[in-house]
């Protein structure tokens, strides 16, 4: 009978110790899901050592890259930049083409460089990194190499260049800048520019030419057919108006007057026979001037319009060109005044 006794109230004991341990419910209710509402990893109504979920660890990403036939990119470079424009991942493609980084979840903006022949690329692009997502973007390049169609014109500078154009073929061309003058010497050709057609059939051809009035606008472009029944080599050269900044005007020291009609600008240039600075002063309302060195890429502010305002380049080395900007920036024509003196730099 004491045996009895005494199992019971140990049973009895135990059980008020469990119910205490786990809040006033059985240790077994927790077999359902610990509460671990402070996030100590100590289960709160049984006290059970609990395994802390592994904290977030950064996700991964990857990159394909193919061209327009389908065929893995490789050895492109692949630079990963956060908002603040600091590269935080990068690398190149391997033989797939692929590239696998790790990088924090966010916004990222990814770019590209691609070392192949001609104008081929891949554009940047703004791309998110999820967790818990695969993360994989898929580019394909873009083949803008210059081939003289309509879609991939040839870009021609302010210089000359020359091309070979088939029996029969048309080439098409695009120009930007200033105004000038293209020259076609010796071939049987027609070029077609603003609408209107020019041939040859081998004297000198001049066509006055220019870019578009805004340099933010597309190239403005011509055509050349060759009109003749073999292949020709067709030389395209361009000849800038004088006074223009390509081709300006030759001037001295001194005061000088030149009429210019609203809006009009002309450069003229002189090469400096010793270390000096240059000043340009004005004499007229309305004008807007500036110096350029273009031996060193040193450019003067603008004056502001007003007469007797002046403007200075320091640092002229003897043999350095001279290039000075003449605008007219008043309403009607003006006959424009002004000044230029050179001061010879103390040794």
């Amino acid at each position: 009978m004491a045996l009895k006794r005494f199992l019971i109230l140990a049973l009895t004991l135990t059980l008020v110790l469990a119910l205490a341990a786990c809040g006033g419910e059985e240790k077994d209710d927790c077999s359902n899901g610990h509460v671990d509402a402070d996030e100590n990893g100590i289960c709160d109504r049984c006290t059970e050592l609990l395994d802390l979920p592994d904290p977030e660890t950064d996700p991964d990403f990857s990159v394909n890259i193919k061209d327009e036939s389908g065929a893995p990119v490789a050895n492109a470079t692949v630079t990963v930049s956060d908002n603040n424009g600091a590269v935080v991942a990068g690398g190149k493609t391997d033989a797939n083409g692929n590239f696998k980084g790790t990088v924090a979840a966010g916004p990222y903006f990814i770019s590209f460089d691609i070392d192949l022949d001609g104008y081929i690329y891949v554009p940047g692009d703004y791309i998110n990194i999820e967790s818990g997502s695969d993360n994989a973007f898929s580019y394909t390049t873009i083949d803008n190499t210059p081939d003289g169609s309509a879609a991939k014109p040839f870009f021609l500078g302010l210089d000359e260049s020359t091309h070979t154009i088939p029996a029969g073929a048309t080439y098409t061309f695009t120009i930007k800048g200033e105004k000038r003058t293209l020259v076609i010497e010796n071939a049987n050709v027609t070029v077609v520019y603003a609408g209107t057609s020019y041939t040859t059939t081998g004297e000198k051809l001049e066509i006055s030419v220019s870019g578009p009035s805004d340099a933010n606008d597309p190239p403005t472009a011509f055509t050349v057919t060759n009109n003749s029944s073999e292949d020709q080599q067709v030389n395209l050269k361009f000849v800038s108006l004088l006074g223009s900044r390509q081709n300006p005007i030759a001037i001295e020291a001194g005061e000088h007057t030149v009429p210019m009609t609203a809006g009009a600008s002309i450069y003229y240039y002189f090469i400096a026979t010793t270390n000096s600075s240059v000043t340009l002063t004005a004499g007229t309302e309305g004008n807007y001037f500036k110096i350029e060195n273009f031996a060193n890429s040193l450019v003067s502010n603008y004056t502001d319009g007003t007469v007797g305002s002046s403007i200075t380049l320091e640092n002229v080395s003897a043999g350095d060109k001279i290039v000075i900007e003449i605008s007219n920036t008043a309403d009607d024509a003006i006959d424009m005044t002004f000044t230029i003196e050179i001061t010879e730099s103390a040794e």
